[in-house]
């Protein structure tokens, strides 16, 4: 007996019945997949199989009347018919789920912690999120988890450019999912000799309508050189792509392995360069990659045409000159969040980022410098000048006794990380006496800082009070005023306006500002 994929798959777990119940007479309906093997099928039943079995040579789908046969159909057609049919006339969101268990099976438990929400579709035609996970579970059997007649759970829109609408403004759905999934794999497997620009076209304009984020873990190289696949016409190709994650290098070497795998040309970032200036993008990622200081100069100029909200450039090769230039980016196009973790830059770069974030008009709320070379002192200007950061990462970035929280601890931060300082007891007692009087701060990370237990328990204690609300006030401290060294100033007004070649020579001379003899934060020489 065919059981209908709209048949909750738990709900068969539920009636199927056990092992040691099979062997006994009695129960005959034990058996109940084979009971209508010698009833024959119905001639409607009959017409919707012929019509599923030739679907690849006329496709008929929204022509049938009642959407009992077409959710029948749906269900017999097969997951491995031709993308070319499937996209432009199914945008049934039961039958892109089958797909999507059938092609990965091991990806799909991972959906919920790589997006938000995918497949909840808010207008009625969705599916739980518990079902991905279900799914994932045993995938053989191709059935969805979600509870419910299938008249919820599927549609069959009347036109293809109706359901091509629907796809675009709906969000997160499983034949967004495919077509993203889609087009990852044939760029990720893709090698430069391979490269055909008609191809890449005609897959674009295939999958574009429902790609929204475009996620590259890896990059093959090409035999003799770092080049990789040229990914201007990719990017432009895909009218709403609105996020970018790329690793410019080759995940797996097996046994030809080369330095080409993991490096990165600069023509390959002048491509993307290219293919950036014709595109808006919301979120850019480039992390675990071969960019240094000229790369991302050169990635971070078409930037300054968008409205970025999230960039990330972590685990990368980014010195001073290029955090330079990032700051710049940040103050100009209103950036929210930077992660920047585990790159090569250290002091100057710090103090220039802590300038923009001073400014009037800079929108960062949360600043991730983890794993870098942040002095105590470019770490007190920096806490002391951001006005908008409400979480900041500083673990790992070789601060000591000399970081001095009390006086920098800024009333706008919520979250802050400082795990893995050598802080000591007395930067610890610091902390403790300044959050009595701070009730923003939710959450504090204050591990292997070698901070005693018992005063880490209470500076817990004091975070936990902060979230439950009962302190009321945030006792306002009066700091004195940075004053900015010229020279901090005027690198950071030339940054992203020159040839890269001269921005990294501007700014290498970039010093690092001190304490003033008079207690007043300075910038001077």
């Amino acid at each position: 007996m065919r059981i209908p994929s709209t048949i909750n798959e738990n709900c068969l777990k539920t009636y199927t019945p056990h092992n040691k119940l099979l062997n006994r007479d009695k129960i005959n309906s034990s058996k109940f997949d084979e009971w209508d093997d010698e009833i024959p099928k119905s001639l409607r039943e009959q017409c919707i199989e012929c019509i599923a079995g030739n679907w690849s040579e006329l496709q008929v789908l929204d022509e049938i009347a009642l959407d009992e046969d077409r959710c029948l159909l749906l269900d017999l057609l097969s997951v491995e018919l031709r993308l070319e049919l499937t996209i432009p006339k199914i945008n049934d969101e039961v039958y892109w789920r089958k797909c999507c268990v059938h092609r990965w099976p091991n990806k799909v438990a991972d959906i919920k912690t790589r997006t938000e929400a995918i497949g909840a579709v808010r207008d009625g035609t969705h599916e739980s999120n518990e079902g991905f996970e279900s799914n994932a579970s045993d995938h053989t059997t191709n059935k969805p988890a979600s509870s419910g007649s299938g008249s919820l759970s599927r549609t069959s829109q009347k036109s293809s450019l109706k359901g091509n609408a629907q796809g675009r403004q709906q969000g997160n759905t499983w034949k967004k999912f495919y077509c993203e999934m889609h087009v990852k794999d044939h760029f990720e497997n893709l090698k430069p000799e391979e490269y055909s620009p008609e191809k890449v076209k005609e897959l674009c304009d295939l999958c574009g309508p429902y790609v929204q984020t475009l996620r590259i873990q890896q990059m093959i190289s090409s035999k003799n050189s770092p080049n990789k696949i040229p990914l201007n016409s990719a990017i432009t190709g895909l009218p709403y792509l609105t996020e970018l994650h790329l690793r410019f290098k080759q995940v797996y070497a097996k046994e030809e392995f080369s330095w080409n795998m993991v490096n990165t040309s600069l023509h390959d970032i002048n491509l993307l360069a290219k293919g950036l200036e014709k595109t808006r993008l919301a979120k850019l990622s480039i992390t675990n990659s071969d960019i240094d200081c000229e790369k991302l100069i050169l990635i971070l100029k078409p930037l300054l045409k968008h409205d970025v909200t999230t960039l990330d450039f972590s685990r990368c090769k980014i010195g001073d000159e290029a955090l330079i230039a990032l700051s710049k980016l940040v103050l100009e196009r209103g950036v929210k969040e930077l992660y920047v973790a585990n790159n090569r830059f250290g002091p100057k770069g710090v103090i220039s980022l802590a300038y923009a974030t001073s400014q009037e008009g800079c929108n960062l709320t949360k600043l991730d410098l983890k794993l870098n070379r942040v002095s105590d002192n470019a770490g007190n200007i920096l806490m002391r000048a951001t006005k908008t950061v409400k979480s900041l990462l500083l673990s790992s970035c070789g601060l000591s006794e000399n970081f001095k929280i009390v006086e920098n601890l800024n009333p706008c931060l919520e979250e802050l990380d400082l795990s893995n300082n050598g802080l000591g007891k007395i930067t610890g007692r610091n902390i403790l006496q300044a959050l009595k009087s701070n009730s923003k701060i939710r959450k504090i990370d204050l591990r292997m800082c070698r901070i005693p237990s018992e005063i880490e328990a209470e500076i817990q204690n004091e975070v936990v009070l902060n979230r439950r609300g009962i302190k009321s006030v945030t006792a306002s401290t009066v700091l004195d005023e940075i004053v900015w060294d010229d020279d901090v100033v005027m690198k950071f007004n030339q940054a992203l306006t020159s040839e890269p070649e001269d921005e990294l020579k501007i700014a290498s001379e970039l010093t690092i500002p001190c304490h003033g003899e008079s207690g007043n934060l300075t910038a001077d020489q």
